[in-house]
């Protein structure tokens, strides 16, 4: 019997022992990759370090954006003493919330109760904040702790960026209550008093600032935090792809258009079929490795906006202490809930467009489990560092943004404005009006007088948070004269000595095409149909060279794409040529939706022509430099592009010159030029100026948008610029006293010059600005 026992006990071991064998070998042998990659993110899951965003400056290292510390209030739970409201009645509010607004509503009552707390009015009267905005922050950190997104013992914050002094009384505060030992055992406890603030905490923590305030703000843009679906992205593949969705359907769409003769085209370039590409990453993959002239024929194959988004900077990627963190591309997700301890991104502006070279990098802090794997990983101790974010340096100047802004807010409309070096390219102002604070959309967004502002400005009809730089396109107006002109110089079909009579109108059939304001200029030569902006003159120009032969000078400049400008938002704009009229009018040919009468519009910037005040800007930079295209950009280290081919002769460029200058410089009675009164009827500036005047028709009653494009100095430019203001008027009495402004502050009057004026370095630097060999000063040709 006793044996018997004893050969059943021995057969349980044994299963047993079978058993455990099995266990082992399923965890090590078919699934020990899946549990080393666990065990690895297990022994460094102590707590992720966040670093510093890195600064943003401009030219001359002035400082336009940082990090700087945010004083915070943070409550424990756990030993939190309220008499409105209690734990449980978040929970509950939630619970019996069936919709988000039924949520929101239960949670304002709560919040409306908790303001009458005694605890809540004497820390209102301590740090000078409404009680409301103290009640708010309350119900959600309370809901915080209710969804186990954070513990009742460790602190959460509920109220941002006080005054440091009130910051450091209330820590002194608290400090003195923490040293006061509890009651002894058998003792009855001290009731406890609200005056003491049981349950609060003071923190600190890193909230991104814009000392300027609304100088810069639709460049710099502005910081917004992860969403849970951006975090699911960095979880699933590491890395952020601005407007997934939408991109994914963009795909998806021209896939289905796409038939067998196209698709092995796009093949051909792409290396590829575009057929058997699933996402958008893989279809970025694909064309990183392209060459610049395979990207332009997969433009040409349609392909233009999946380019743009290859050229265009990585979002986020995150760094591989970020993924352990985070457990990307594990099968199981060990953190489910873990996010990062600096969730902030990019949402507009450079801020966005550079977002992955300023963020800071996480760190891990191993803690005493973790330095076992680390002297044993010793590669990790480099990359479980958090890193600083990378300064960037822009290429604006903040004496051009100050007095671009300055102009611009003089107006009383919306404007927009924009300065460039001719010779680089580089934006030293691009200004757009109304603007915004930056400051206000920093994370965290809390308060009820933040979202009351934030609130105002998305509800305020004039746009504020519109670039209108570059996010707005515009009919050109009469500034498009100075392409047409150029481009017929360049195709022969112009000559400065060749007249035509303009009689205040051209007739074509039964339509009278007016001339401006239906003035008659009489006997008018290139030069003079440029200083005087006569329409009829540019009418007979405009058919004579024809939209196609003017669509290549056109795309070069920038017109009908984007330039390329290194921020977030820029449209198109739009220039009428063969390609763009298919597109738009569909299967029918493009010769029946053309006609000699749009050829008159084009010519005089009216009809489909539309622009930014940057292209604007762009095209006169070409004319200013001898004819170079430029490529606008805002990094100043931007590696240098190569040197583009000349667009314009010196010749085209001499004769445009010449008109341009007379526009401002030519006050004969009679003949004036559109622009000389501003430039002349009060003081004289240290500077000669040359540009354009351009008055833009809209449709409807309102006033016609107001331009001015130039140059200066006029004799050997160093800057182009555009000011524009919508339903400003006429170019040459609204806008053209705008650049008036910009220029006077920046380069001062005849008999008060500013020091080193006209350089594009800097009022007031010694360092000579950069001058490309081939540009000299243009001679002035003589049409008479």
């Amino acid at each position: 019997m006793f044996k018997f026992r004893v050969r059943i006990l021995m057969g349980l071991l044994v299963a047993g022992f079978l058993v455990l064998l099995g266990r082992l070998a399923q965890l090590q042998l078919f699934r020990g990759t899946q549990y080393r990659q666990l065990a690895v993110s297990t022994a460094l899951k102590e707590k992720p370090l966040a670093d510093l965003r890195g600064e943003i400056r401009d030219r001359f290292g002035r400082l336009l954006a940082c990090d700087r510390p945010s004083f915070d209030l943070a409550v424990r739970v756990k030993e939190l003493s309220l008499t409105t409201i209690q734990l449980a009645d978040v929970k509950k509010a939630r619970d019996e919330s069936t919709t988000p607004d039924a949520r929101k509503a239960a949670f304002s009552r709560l919040a409306f109760r908790l303001q009458f707390d005694p605890w809540v009015l004497h820390l209102s009267k301590d740090v000078r904040r409404r009680p409301e905005e103290l009640a708010e922050g309350l119900v959600d950190a309370l809901d915080q702790v209710g969804r186990k997104w954070a513990s009742p013992r460790e602190p959460v914050t509920f109220l941002s960026d006080i005054d440091e002094p009130v910051w450091t009384a209330l820590r002194a505060q608290v400090e003195e209550r923490l040293a006061i030992p509890p009651s002894a055992p058998g003792m009855a406890a001290a009731p406890v008093n609200p005056a003491d603030l049981p349950g609060l905490a003071c923190t600190h923590s890193v909230r991104r600032a814009y000392p300027n305030g609304t100088l810069l703000a639709h460049v710099l843009g502005t910081l917004g935090e992860l969403t849970p679906a951006q975090v699911q992205q960095l979880r699933e593949a590491g890395e952020l792809i601005d407007r997934l969705e939408d991109r994914t359907r963009f795909w998806i769409r021209f896939q289905a258009g796409l038939d067998e003769k196209r698709a092995q085209q796009i093949a051909e370039v792409i290396g590829t079929d575009p057929r058997t590409i699933d996402d958008v990453a893989s279809l970025m993959e694909c064309l990183d490795s392209l060459t610049p002239a395979q990207r332009k024929a997969a433009v040409r194959l349609g392909l233009a906006d999946v380019v743009r988004w290859s050229e265009r900077p990585l979002r986020m990627e995150l760094c591989e202490a970020e993924r352990i963190w985070l457990g990307c591309g594990l099968l199981d997700n060990p953190r489910p809930k873990a996010s990062l301890p600096d969730r902030r991104v990019g949402e507009s502006g450079v801020e966005c467009w550079y977002n992955q070279m300023l963020r800071g990098k996480h760190g891990l802090d191993f803690g005493v489990n973790g330095q076992a794997w680390l002297t044993a990983n010793p590669a990790w101790r480099e990359a479980a560092r958090p890193r600083r974010g990378d300064a960037l340096v822009l290429s604006i100047s903040m004496e051009w943004q100050a007095a671009c802004e300055e102009a611009l807010r003089s107006c009383g409309k919306p404007a927009a404005g924009v300065v460039l070096d001719c010779r680089t390219g580089e934006v030293l102002a691009l200004a757009s009006y109304p603007t915004f604070d930056p400051n206000l959309f920093s994370p965290p967004r809390e308060g009820e007088w933040r979202q009351q502002q934030l609130a105002a400005l998305l509800k305020d009809t004039a746009k504020p948070l519109l670039n209108r730089a570059i996010a707005e396109r515009y009919p050109l107006g009469s500034v498009m004269k100075v392409l047409i002109a150029a481009a017929a110089l360049e195709l022969n079909v112009a000559s400065p000595a060749e007249s035509n009579y303009c009689s205040g109108y051209l007739q074509e059939g039964r339509v009278r095409y007016h001339c401006d304001a239906h003035r008659a200029h009489g006997q008018v030569e290139l030069v003079e149909a440029l200083r005087r902006s006569c329409n009829v003159y540019f009418y007979r120009l405009g058919a004579r060279a024809g939209v196609e032969s003017i669509a290549p000078f056109a795309s070069a400049l920038g017109l009908g794409r984007r330039t390329g400008l290194d921020l977030t938002g820029e449209v198109t704009g739009v220039f009428p040529d063969r390609t763009w009229r298919v597109s738009h009018f569909g299967a029918r040919s493009p010769e029946v939706a053309w006609s000699r009468g749009k050829d008159y519009h084009m010519a005089i910037g009216q009809g489909y022509v539309s622009v930014t005040p940057l292209q604007a800007a762009s095209l006169l930079a070409c004319i200013a430099n001898g004819g170079y295209p430029v490529h606008p950009h805002l990094w100043k280290q931007a590696p240098a592009d190569p040197p583009a081919s000349r667009l314009f002769s010196e010749r085209a460029v001499s004769i445009v010159r010449q008109g341009l200058d007379e526009v401002c410089n030519v006050g004969t009675p009679g003949a004036r030029g559109t622009a000389y009164s501003a430039f002349h009827t009060g003081e004289e500036l240290a500077v000669r100026v040359a540009g354009k005047t351009g008055t833009a028709d809209v449709a409807g009653d309102k006033p016609p948008h107001a331009w001015f494009a130039g140059y200066a100095p006029s004799g050997r430019p160093e800057v182009a610029f555009c000011f524009f203001i919508e339903h400003g008027g006429h170019g040459g009495e609204a806008a053209a006293p705008l650049a008036y402004r910009a220029l006077k502050k920046v380069y001062g009057t005849r008999n008060a010059p500013r020091p080193q004026q006209g350089t594009t370095t800097g009022v007031g630097d010694s360092r000579p600005a950069p001058v490309r060999a081939d540009l000299v000063e243009l001679p002035m040709v003589t049409a008479r």
